[in-house]
């Protein structure tokens, strides 16, 4: 069976190019999901954590006493008890949220400039805790400017973001000599609904980078485990290629062997068989001579005459036989050409009963023959009728004394083809002999009712023969009654 040319393809690489491909393949398929994978996981822990600084600046926008934070107009307000009352919320807010390093109000003017009002930088404790953390942060005092770290144009759009209500998030962080920090502003409005200012917090993302360190480490993790097994299968894909590779090279020398050992068979077997004709030959053709010679003169006694007669029949079945094996290797190894001509099968099923006609007697048997007036095909009238013959002395051979043999020839109109058909009323097939019926040196269970010889070889012949002629061959054998053996031909050629 031809392998597929995507194997071919595959065994007529290099080992080292198979290989390298088959490794790239995997791991590059491993580093493309894993890159997807990584991605994703990155993208839904950023959009968290946005999430969770926004909703905090919201939280802590609700905290401010907006009639106080209202009153902060000047630097030495920072001592008075408002500041230290507006501040207190935003303190204990701070407190429990240590990741965040900053929490503050900012005032925007109506020219869009902006002051720091609140900032829980001013509180001891907080300093010290986020000391603590690593970070130095240092308060901004009240009514001090500040300006954001944006172009005037993306510094437009988040003033009026927030003048519109909405909570703004910078999407990457803010690095400063003081930490990398992710900045969320909620909108701050008076108690006549004014947009004033913002609430700012400065959230540490030292968290957020660790848990991305632990995705990535994860990933590096799989990274090496998809190298290994892509290593690994690579591998095994050279291993299975060289073990596909040296099953090719047995099998073919296996057919080569078995090449040259069946050529040296048929060369042998075909030298003998030609070798013996000769001899066989000139034995039937002396013990003619013989027998005509007692005949004529009546020199020989009778038991003589029987030997000879013998000795003749003897002779031309091993010149049969040697013919059958000669024409069966030449039809298998599709040497012999066939010489069609116009044949009337009608006229060649007619030979074949008269040649078998004197043994049928000798058995008492009985050949009821159907024939048409004519039928013309094109076909090897030789071979032909060795074919027919076959099926007609065959059922000689298996039938029993007083029994009788029908032999039929029609036209099969609906499968354009002529049928020829020997029917007997011998033992009939087993399910075994259908099977191999028609193989070569195939012997049947049932045998021959008077010590006939069978080579095995007919019907073999019978089956070449015709396909040889586009034709078919078959039997129908019912249990205990008999055998029908036919033989197709096809129409379209007739003439």
């Amino acid at each position: 069976m031809p392998l597929p040319s995507a194997s071919r393809l595959l065994l007529k690489l290099p080992p080292r190019f198979l290989g390298l491909g088959i490794w790239l393949l995997i791991f590059g398929g491993s580093c493309a999901v894993l890159g997807y994978l990584y991605t994703q996981a990155a993208g839904q822990q950023k959009a968290m954590l946005e999430k969770m600084i926004s909703e905090l600046s919201q939280s802590a926008s609700l905290l401010i006493d907006m009639q106080l934070h209202e009153q902060l107009i000047a630097p030495a307000q920072q001592a008075s008890p408002a500041y230290t009352q507006a501040l207190t919320p935003l303190i204990r807010f701070h407190r429990n949220l240590p990741a965040a390093q900053y929490v503050y109000t900012m005032r925007v003017t109506s020219d869009d400039r902006l002051f720091f009002i609140l900032d829980t930088a001013e509180d001891a404790d907080i300093r010290t805790s986020q000391e603590a953390l690593g970070r130095s942060i240092v308060p901004s005092p009240l009514m001090e400017p500040y300006e954001l770290p944006y172009t005037p144009a993306e510094n437009s759009a988040l003033l009026a973001l927030l003048r519109s209500g909405r909570t703004f998030v910078d999407k990457s962080p803010f690095i400063d000599e003081y930490g990398m920090f992710v900045t969320a502003h909620a909108p701050l409005f008076d108690t006549a609904g004014t947009f004033t200012g913002f609430i700012g917090i400065d959230y540490n993302i030292d968290q957020y980078e660790r848990e991305l360190a632990v995705i990535r480490n994860y990933g590096l993790l799989s990274l090496l485990l998809a190298l290994l097994v892509s290593a690994g299968l690579a591998r095994l894909m050279l291993q299975l290629r060289q073990q596909a590779l040296d099953n090719l090279r047995e099998t073919a020398l296996a057919r080569q062997r078995a090449e040259q050992a069946n050529q040296a068979k048929s060369e042998l077997l075909a030298i003998a068989t030609h070798d013996l004709k000769n001899p066989l030959s000139a034995i039937s053709s002396m013990a003619e001579l013989l027998i005509n010679l007692k005949n004529t003169h009546q020199v020989l006694p009778t038991q003589e005459i029987a030997c000879l007669q013998n000795i003749r029949e003897s002779s031309r079945h091993m010149f049969a036989l040697v013919r059958r094996i000669l024409d069966n290797e030449k039809l298998e190894s599709g040497m012999l050409a066939l010489e069609k001509t116009t044949v009337d099968l009608t006229a060649l099923c007619r030979g074949v009963i008269a040649a078998n006609m004197r043994a049928a007697e000798r058995k008492q048997l009985h050949i009821v023959a159907n024939l048409p007036e004519s039928l013309m095909v094109e076909a090897d009238p030789d071979h032909l009728l060795e074919a027919f013959d076959n099926y007609l002395n065959n059922a000689v051979k298996y039938s029993s004394p007083g029994q009788t043999i029908r032999l039929s020839l029609h036209r099969l109109a609906d499968l354009n083809m002529a049928e020829f058909a020997v029917e007997d009323e011998g033992p009939g097939l087993t399910e075994d002999d259908m099977q191999k019926a028609f193989g070569r040196f195939r012997r049947l269970s049932a045998r021959p009712t008077n010590g006939e010889h069978s080579t095995g070889l007919g019907l073999s012949i019978v089956k070449l023969v015709l396909e040889l002629h586009g034709g078919s061959v078959g039997c129908d054998s019912p249990p205990g009654k008999g055998a029908r053996f036919w033989a197709r031909l096809p129409l379209q050629s007739a003439m």
